[in-house]
């Protein structure tokens, strides 16, 4: 690779360095914007720091990036790309403050959407939802806000959150996690056809989504499909061999079906593919505890609330062991 290190021809090395970006060439491209970077350029330090997080290199990234704010405070691509960097490293108050910095210098749909899933990831969901309606008043065909908005509606604004999933599905119509969302809602607006719809228009857009299995076995175990919802969990697992959430999916329906030795081998399962899975050991130890196996029960409901200290399901359970009203001592 050659690089050009005449100054006047400073150009010719960026635009050099953009297209090996675009053909996805990082590397090579970072070589070339390093090469003519002196830490007074606020864009070419953002280039680099861009790169960098491409790159996954989150230390250095986060460095430019810094760099490129002290030389301009208000340049906002910077703040963007320093938002997803600490996103990425699951600082998400640092990301939500960055991300709003750069929307109040680049009032744009897109930079306002992923702010919003910031804040959604924070838990802060009236004031995602509030970027989310400010995106798609920028921009009336930001399908991204637009289904964003739509999972953060409970039942109650049907018809708004309906709109907003046609109207996404609309302006791009292979958007298969819209279809699988949507199909999830109508399911429990009670809308079954419709809902299986847009679920097995979801896995026809992406065989390789699991949720949209797990989805439609749900829906078809509710309808009564009990064969169909059977396959649809077992297809999840072929998808995600190495996930918890299809075996105690599946392990559940054995369970409510009376298959109590395939549904303890499935949670058994779960829980050595992920012991740290909540779920899985939730349903295991609430499995247990109807059928009277109470010491075994108490220990993974102990494990469940350990991962998950805020699931007040298991709390209540593990109540019942300490007042023994209902299970006895163990």
């Amino acid at each position: 690779m050659t690089i050009i290190d005449d100054d006047a021809n400073r150009d010719a090395n960026f635009k050099r360095a953009e297209l090996l970006e675009e053909q996805g060439n990082l590397s090579d491209a970072l070589k070339v914007f390093l090469s003519i970077d002196d830490n007074r350029d606020q864009l070419i330090l953002t280039r680099i720091g861009r790169l960098l997080y491409k790159l996954e290199q989150w230390s250095d990234a986060e460095s430019k990036l810094l760099a490129a704010t002290r030389v301009d405070p208000d340049f906002w691509l910077a703040r963007f790309y320093l938002g997803l960097v600490y996103r990425a490293q699951g600082e998400l108050e640092k990301a939500e403050a960055e991300l709003f910095s750069a929307s109040k210098f680049d009032d744009s749909a897109s930079t306002l959407n992923v702010l919003g899933v910031v804040q959604l990831e924070l838990g802060l969901t009236k004031v995602a939802q509030e970027s989310f309606r400010k995106a798609i008043k920028l921009d009336a065909d930001s399908e991204e806000s637009m289904y964003n908005l739509a999972t953060t509606l409970g039942t109650d604004a049907s018809s708004e959150a309906i709109e907003l999933f046609e109207r996404a599905i609309e302006l791009d119509p292979h958007y298969g996690v819209a279809h699988r969302e949507f199909g999830w809602y109508l399911r429990q607006l009670q809308r079954f056809p419709e809902a299986e719809y847009h679920l097995r228009r979801s896995i026809e857009l992406d065989s390789a989504d699991a949720w949209s299995r797990i989805y439609l076995g749900n829906l078809l175990w509710l309808v009564g499909d009990f064969e169909g919802a059977e396959s649809s969990f077992k297809e999840a697992i072929k998808i995600w061999p190495a996930e918890a959430v299809g075996y105690w999916c599946l392990a559940y329906f054995y369970e409510r079906q009376g298959r109590n030795q395939e549904a303890e081998q499935l949670y058994q399962r779960a829980i050595e593919v992920d012991p740290h899975d909540a779920q899985a050991n939730w349903r295991m130890g609430n499995y247990l505890k109807g059928i009277g196996d109470l010491t075994r029960a108490r220990n993974y409901l102990k494990e469940s609330i350990e991962l998950d200290p805020t699931d007040k399901r298991v709390l209540e359970a593990l109540a019942q062991f300490d007042e023994g009203s209902t299970l006895g001592s163990s």
